[in-house]
């Protein structure tokens, strides 16, 4: 299977991926592969989903776990640029009535903080110094360009580590990605200076548009706890309180 690599009008670009597993290139992935998905995102795990085929000679092929197995590195390249590089944390075996197929799924390190669920506190710390702590928890070395207040107590209840990074840069306004080993954190820039002009059929190849009733609420609770006054909060919106400054 070829993958497409979709260029700014008139060009198409036709190319193959290329796949590392373990610092070794493997050119049979490339050859058996049926389908390929990356999403790269600033704010969340990159990940990737590789489908190959399964079967070959009379034989299944990479039910063994010397080529594909949980926790190889799995690194993805088109034309000498390396688009994805994580870790497989996940294994999918597909029998359609067709030739079975396997699918690989892998997040970059930002997956390893979506695995360890804690409750605790943090004393006397900034936002800085929080996301320092987790990197450390992970082996990672931060690099971090953000302000913000010292805070009395900071609360991790019941949250994955990669929830609670998620909650508090949300709160400051921050972007967060992983590249290898290093943990970047960066307050927002605010919004692009020239919006770019997406026109259906020539640069924009798909998109879809989609209303749901489960995401929406008829009133937002706030509750927590004062530290210093040492009294509850408990705050609210409804609909009235939105028309009311609409």
């Amino acid at each position: 299977m070829e993958f497409m690599v979709y260029m700014p009008p008139p060009t198409l670009l036709t190319v193959r991926p290329n796949f590392t597993i373990d610092g070794a290139v493997n050119v049979e992935l490339t050859s058996r592969l049926l389908g390929l998905t990356i999403v790269s995102q600033i704010g969340g795990p990159c990940r990737c989903s590789a489908r190959f085929t399964n079967f070959a000679n009379g034989d299944y092929l990479y039910f063994s776990p010397s080529l594909l197995d949980f926790g190889k590195r799995l690194c993805v390249s088109v034309a000498d640029q390396i688009v994805f590089e994580g870790k497989v944390f996940g294994l999918k075996a597909g029998f359609s009535g067709g030739v079975p197929d396997l699918t690989a799924l892998a997040g970059d390190r930002l997956e390893d903080l979506a695995m360890v669920r804690r409750t605790r506190t943090f004393n006397d710390v900034s936002d800085a110094d929080v996301v320092q702590r987790i990197a450390g928890d992970y082996g990672l070395t931060a690099v971090v360009d953000l302000g913000g207040p010292v805070h009395q107590v900071l609360a991790q209840a019941n949250q994955t580590d990669l929830e609670f990074l998620d909650q508090r840069m949300r709160a400051t306004n921050a972007l967060y990605w992983v590249e290898d080993s290093v943990l970047h954190v960066s307050k927002a820039r605010g919004q692009l200076s020239t919006a770019p002009t997406l026109v259906y059929g020539e640069n924009l190849r798909q998109f879809e548009a989609a209303a749901d009733a489960r995401s929406q609420r008829t009133e937002i609770r706030v509750t927590g706890w004062d530290v210093a006054s040492k009294t509850a909060i408990s705050c609210y919106a409804n609909a009235s309180i939105v028309s009311a400054v609409v």
